[in-house]
């Protein structure tokens, strides 16, 4: 018995916040004559069918290295598997929304470039083939964008390394779609590191002595807001036969 005979007072319990499905609404659009020829796209999520529930669609699924060690690289490579079928109904839902052009996610084979857990995706040749095949049925574009930290004129020589493996990944996914030179991988030229013209330079000896063939034939480069503009990277575009992207917003910033 307690000293003083009182009861403790009992906690309450919180409620549990009942979450509303979300609901995405595509209006109407009035249709307006243009001369407009190209193909409008968007960049890796698809936030409406990424909303669906239970069964989101999405194509970046990763996990940490820890849950590597734990439940093995086959984890992750599932786990890829599961975005390279999301990617094939995500190509469907483009068309039938009359969306053509796509950025696919860079996350599709979580650390497949890694430099320990690394794999190489043949274990994946069906179900890429298959999305590659969609996409070209119906005429739909896909390209990469590598992330920033893929800067192949760093002065340091692992990063060097580490964004060579990162374009040969990113190659590998395109070539085993059988996408073609249209499917391009776009990076920025990176930081300045205190001397630009060495650091073009350095570029200019990377691309020439290390980069395969097939990073070559779809490598693209990008103007960013900070380092590089169009009239720092158009000379060793044309001296490269590197094409170029204009981003109009890095541009304008």
């Amino acid at each position: 018995e307690d000293g003083d005979g009182e009861e403790k007072p009992k906690k309450r319990k919180r409620k549990t916040k009942v979450k509303e499905p979300v609901v995405y609404v595509i209006p109407d659009v009035e249709k307006k004559t243009t001369t407009f020829k190209g193909r409008l796209g968007y960049a890796c999520l698809n936030t409406i069918l990424r909303a669906l529930k239970p069964d989101s669609i999405f194509c970046s699924r990763t996990c940490r290295i820890d849950t590597i060690n734990k439940n093995g690289l086959d984890h992750a490579k599932q786990l890829g598997l599961q975005n390279i079928r999301d990617l094939h109904k995500m190509i469907e839902w483009n068309e039938a929304n009359k969306i053509r052009f796509m950025r696919m996610s860079s996350e599709m084979f979580p650390f497949s470039s890694h430099p320990k857990y690394g794999y190489d995706l043949s274990y994946a040749d069906a179900e890429l083939k298959a999305a590659g095949a969609l996409a070209k049925k119906l005429g739909h574009r896909l390209t990469l964008h590598p992330g920033q930290f893929t800067q192949i004129a760093s002065p340091k020589e692992a990063v060097v390394d580490a964004s060579i493996r990162e374009l040969e990944y990113h190659c590998e996914i395109m070539d085993q779609m059988e996408l073609d030179q249209d499917s391009v991988m776009i990076i920025h030229m990176g930081g300045v590191y205190g001397d630009k013209e060495s650091t073009l330079n350095r570029f200019r000896v990377n691309y020439t002595e290390r980069l395969s063939e097939s990073i070559k034939r779809r490598l693209v480069l990008e103007n960013d807001e900070l380092c590089y503009n169009l009239d720092d990277l158009m000379p060793i575009c044309d001296e490269l036969n590197i094409p170029i992207v204009v981003d109009y917003h890095h541009d304008w910033i």
